[in-house]
Parts: structure tokens; sequence; C-alpha cells
């Protein structure tokens, strides 16, 4: 076997150390080339990926729940298949070198970047304002109609013969009125002969030929002892809520309707001047209306006009602005700005019921909490259908119920809803509104069917007195109704609308025979469907 020579030795070691050498420097540069956390292209990247995240998030979001410089929770669309929204919390301490933290729906807090300098989240908000009347402004106490010429001849009420006026106060509205109230009448009058006599004096709906409809807005017992024998002015009040709130086309007849004895009192009319007398000898089966004869009355009330008009902001976020630093080094600061394209309102909270599943199930606001409970009994899944909620009869049972909240911000309720049966309070929702210190607005929107092809929607409040006030709205289909409420805790008002259009704002006033924290709906009296409920609240403030 030969042996290396001494020159190829040499080479050898010379070709082996080049080799080493080589080696040695790709390993030190593998190893300067691997992630250092201290390193300003290590924080960039890792504050990019974090940066990437939050926005596509954001950008995919429906809802935001919170939002300050340092923090911002928001839901985003079923990820589990659970039919339930998510919802997402970025935060920072604002304290230098402390982690930015995720929190999943209401799993534990995850720190998504660790020695965080900076972290400034700014949304950009389109305000969009909706203005709609507000509550009317009630006139001054103000002779409506009234004929006062000298009388010329008289009129006995007994058993079979009744005497009226008819009157409407078209003269006396300015053009913008939008109801008119009864609140005092006058006529002349005196004793007929036995003290013992009594009459009701009434205020009646006239029908289209201006006379006396069978329907009493109010009826107020006189004793003929309280006449004189001379004629002389009687005044009366009227303070019922029937004669309240008159449409504007609505005539009205003041009846003086015998109740006992022979003659009960002397009406004084004018024969032969004025106009709108009425009268009957049948008692009240029939009427006869006098184009150039009246009795000499007086008709007192008040007349409402449209207030001011009131105001709703709505915030949306149509794009997002992000700042971002991992570490002291400045040059580690990422900033970007995006459009948000689906632009999320700004909410405190939301609940939304579509009835596609059981409502007792649902978290749409992702907040940990079933939003929906039966109030009391038993509600029935089988009574959902094709996204409706086929709801019987159940009067307060079997329904669905919102969890706690006070509903103390700006609270929007849209509705889609009807009754399906002739009679009781129909298919019913109720929120007890701007809740705190123990009272609360409660607020009651009741469509009911008043007969087999139409439908009728009640809204009604609780007044200072205890009592309950009740507007009704007829025009309403027979179909599926939008219903919507706009509640305005400032102004201490809701705003109703129906199928878009505006029915009505009223000011409330916060009772406490119902406080609890609740917004509810079910049927009561009659069967009713449900297709769509949702209650925001927040947004009227920057």
């Amino acid at each position: 076997m030969r042996a290396f020579t001494l020159v190829e030795a040499v080479v050898s070691v010379s070709v082996i150390s080049i080799i080493m050498l080589a080696t040695g420097s790709a390993v030190v540069l593998a190893m300067r080339a691997l992630p250092d956390p201290q390193r300003p292209a290590y924080r960039v990247n890792q504050s990019s990926q974090v940066t990437d995240q939050i926005v596509a998030e954001l950008q995919e979001s429906r809802h935001i729940v919170e939002r300050t410089s340092s923090a911002v929770t928001f839901t985003v669309a079923d990820r589990n298949g659970d039919g339930a929204p998510e919802q997402i919390r970025y935060a920072w301490s604002e304290t230098a070198g402390e982690p930015l933290t995720r929190q999943y729906n209401q799993g534990s807090v995850v720190n998504v970047l660790e020695d965080v300098h900076e972290f400034c989240l700014g949304l950009d908000i389109q305000a969009v304002t909706e203005e709609y009347p507000g509550p009317p402004v009630e006139s001054a106490e103000s002779i409506f109609s009234q004929y006062t010429a000298t009388g010329d001849c008289n009129y006995v009420v007994n058993s079979p013969d009744w005497v009226g006026q008819y009157f409407h106060p078209d003269e006396f509205l300015p053009a913008e009125a939008l109801a008119w109230t009864i609140t005092k009448v006058g006529f002349v009058a005196r004793t007929a002969g036995l003290p013992s006599g009594q009459i009701y004096v009434q205020l009646r709906p006239a029908t289209g030929e201006n006379k006396p409809g069978t329907e009493v807005l109010e009826s107020n017992a006189m004793n003929e002892d309280s006449l004189s024998d001379t004629y002389e002015w009687i005044e009366l009040p009227f303070s019922s809520a029937a004669a309240s709130n008159l449409s504007v086309d609505q005539g009205v007849c003041l009846v003086l309707e015998w109740k006992k004895k022979d003659d009960a009192a002397d009406i004084h009319c004018v024969q032969s001047q004025g106009s709108g007398r009425v009268e009957t000898s049948d008692g009240g089966a029939s009427w006869t209306h006098h184009e150039s004869s009246s009795m000499r009355y007086k008709i007192w009330g008040t007349y409402t006009v449209p207030g001011p008009n009131q105001t709703a902001t709505r915030q949306y976020i149509t794009g997002i602005r992000l700042t971002l630093q991992a570490g002291t080094d400045a040059e580690t600061r990422i900033d970007t700005a995006v459009h948000v394209p689906n632009v999320p309102e700004v909410l405190s909270t939301v609940w939304e019921l579509d009835f596609d599943t059981d409502p007792r199930a649902l978290d749409i606001n992702a907040d940990g909490v079933n939003d929906w409970d039966q109030y009391s009994g038993t509600f029935d899944p089988s009574t959902l259908s094709n996204g409706i909620w086929y709801a019987p009869d159940h009067g307060t049972e079997g329904i669905c119920i919102a969890p706690g909240e006070n509903f103390a911000e700006l609270t929007t309720v849209d509705l889609r809803y009807r009754a399906m049966s002739v009679g009781g309070f129909g298919a019913v929702f109720w929120i007890n509104a701007d809740r705190h210190s123990g009272t609360s607005a409660n607020l009651v929107a009741n469509l009911c069917k008043p007969d087999t092809s139409s439908q009728e929607l009640w809204f009604g409040w609780e007044l200072e007195s205890g009592d309950e006030e009740w507007v009704g709205i007829y025009d309403v289909p027979d179909a599926l109704v939008n219903v919507r409420l706009v509640i305005d805790p400032v102004a201490d008002t809701v705003g109703v609308f129906v199928n878009g259009t505006h029915k009505g704002t009223y000011t409330y006033f916060r009772g406490n025979s119902n406080p609890d924290a609740l917004a509810w709906v079910y049927t009561n009296g009659c069967s009713g469907e449900f297709d769509y409920v949702s209650i925001r609240v927040g947004g009227n403030s920057p």
C-alpha cells in the first residue's frame, strides 16, 4: 500500500480546513438568523401578525359593545356551529411592558403580544340621526264653540223628549292641530217644576249626519234642585279620557238626556238663529238635526299641536385606525387604517329573536347568559315553525322574556307580529324601560283584532296617578305588522311607528307597579304570531 506524500498530506489538510471554516461560518450565520425576541425585526413581525388578526376580526364584527382607546369588545357571526354569535375582546392595561390580551366569549384571557408599550385603537364613526315629531304641545283652555244670543224658546226635557247641540271646533283649531279635548260645557237652563227631576249631561260622538251616536264619551248627572226658577248659565267640567285626544275630524253632540221624574229641566234655545240643535221625541231612538236653530251653549277645551322634533342618533363604525408597538424601540411601531365594510353599530347591548330555534338557548349578545326564558308556565318549542312563533293564548304563560336590563339608554325596539283571533288583549309586547331607583316606564304595545278582517294597535303606559293611558291606532292591516318603538330616557318619551309611519310620540312616567328588569312578548285572550323581535340599547352618545 502506497503512503501519502508530504505534498498530498499538506493539500488534504488545507482542504479539510477550508471545509471546516465554511461549515463554521454557516453555523454562525444560521444562529444569527434565528428569531430573537429582542431584535426589532422580530417585534415588527409579531406585531404585524397581531395587528392583522385584530383588523380582520373587527372587519367581521356585527356590533361594537365596548370601545375605548385601549380596549374593544365586539360580536362576530357564529363560528362554532351553535347558532349564536361569538364575543371577542382585546385590551391593554395602558401600562408600558404589560401584554395585549384577547378573550374569546367567556373563556380565559390570553396574552397575544408581550411587552406592549403602545396600543391605541381609533374607530371612525358615522353618526346617523333620525328626526321625528316630539310629544304634542297642549294649548291653554279656550272656548271652542258657542252660541250665546238671547233665546226665544225653551225645550222641556222629559221621558221621551231630549235635546242637544252638535258642535265642531274647526273654526277655532289651527291648521296644524293634531287632536282636541273637551274640558267644560255650558248651557242655559231652569227648573221645569218639581225639584226631584234629574238629567244626564252627556258628550257623544256625532254621526255623519251631525246627530248623536249611541256611544257616550262622558256623562254627568245634574239634579233639577240645583237649578233656579229663572234661566241661568250652567257650567259642568268634563275630565274623562274618552273626551280627550279627539280626532280633528270628529264632531261631538252635547246631549241632555232625561233620567227620572216628570219634567227634569227647561233648556233655553234660539228658535230661528244659529244651527246644530238636535232633539228626539222617542227617548233617543231617532234624532232630528236643525240647521237654523241652536241651544244657548259654550264648549271649552284644549288642542294639541306637534312639539319640537326629537332626534335619535345612532353610531356606526366605518373604519379602524390602529397603532401597536411592542418593546421600547420606536422603529417597531405599526400604524394601520382600514375600512369596515359591514358598518357595525355601536351599542351597549342587543337582543334579537328570529324564532328560528328555541329562544331559550340564544345568546345573541354573547355575554354568556341566555337571552330569553319563559316568564312562567312552560314554553312549547313545537309552536315554532318556519321562523314564526305561533303563540296560542297563554295569558302570561309560555312567553319569552329578556334578561335583567335597565334600558336606561336610547332603546330601539323593532317587532314584527300580529293577532290571530278576535278579542282579548291580543299579541303583546311589554318593556319596563328607563329603569332606575326602583321605578320604570311600563310600556305596552298590543295588537288585537276587533273583528275577523282588521287589527288595532293599542299603545299604553302608566300615569303618575297610577292610572293607565292608552292610545288606539286603528289603520292597521290584518297581516304581520312592523311596530317600532324609539324610547328616549333623556326626554322621557317614546316614538311609535307602524309599518314605517310615525304614529305619535308620547311622554311617559316612571312608576313602580312593575319595576322588574324585563321585556317580554306573549298573547292574552287570543292567539298570535311573532316573526321578529329586536331590542337595541345605546348609541345616542358619541
